[in-house]
């Protein structure tokens, strides 16, 4: 239902997103056919407690331990489990926002354990990886992105990416805020992010970013 994205250095692995329930047998899979080892996953970062988002991460953790960030706001969801759903923005897109608030409130959503707050701006320095988060509210007020120091950021549903029929990365389908996501749009890309990899649909440059805001009439800075 939604990437994850994993990241290698020498020592150790990191994981953007988990994804949703089962997913993480494919996570297992992925760092096993890389050549490495389970152990070797360090810290989980989620971009924002949506079950699309953090639903596998329960699973994965009876498999390994690591540790678990997101923001501030989304700590108790991710702690004890919960259900977060996001208002739609697009026509007919009311009717899936009220489906899943119905269906995902039967499911069984394990909480896992605790979770480290990550503020605004947090170097992930401490663990071995060159980046940070960026607090960028829109699709939810409690999402992050990760921002690599060589210009990829992760943006979990902060951008849609692309895919028909525009072929251009798009607002998400559910936001809180749509004044608030064309801004963290603006700040990822006034701090240097070049490649941007969301969480729906395909990756994009910070040159096909500015080409949907020069479209929608958003100033670029």
């Amino acid at each position: 239902m939604a990437s994850t994205h994993l990241i290698e250095t020498d020592s150790s692995l990191f994981l953007v997103d988990a994804g949703f329930f089962g997913h993480s047998s494919t996570i297992l899979r992925a760092i096993r056919r890389l050549g490495r080892q389970p152990e070797e996953l360090r810290l989980v970062i989620i971009t924002h407690a949506h079950l699309d988002h953090f639903g596998g991460l329960a699973g994965l953790g009876d498999t390994v331990a690591f540790e678990t960030a997101c923001h501030p706001d989304h700590v108790c969801t991710v702690e004890r489990g919960g259900l977060l759903v996001s208002p739609a923005i697009r026509p007919g897109w009311e009717h899936y926002a009220g489906l899943a608030r119905y269906t995902m409130g039967w499911l069984p959503v394990r909480g896992t354990g605790p979770a480290i707050p990550l503020e605004d701006g947090a170097e992930l320095s401490a663990w071995g990886l060159a980046g940070r988060v960026v607090h960028t509210p829109g699709h939810s007020t409690g999402c992050l992105s990760v921002l690599l120091d060589d210009g990829t950021a992760l943006v979990g549903d902060l951008v849609q990416g692309k895919r028909p029929p525009t072929l251009m990365p798009e607002l998400p389908a559910m936001a809180e805020s749509t004044t608030d996501a064309y801004a963290s749009w603006r700040m990822l890309l006034s701090m240097g992010a070049i490649r941007f990899l969301p969480a729906h649909a395909g990756e994009f440059t910070a040159g096909e970013l500015l080409a949907t805001m020069q479209r929608d009439g958003i100033a670029a800075a």
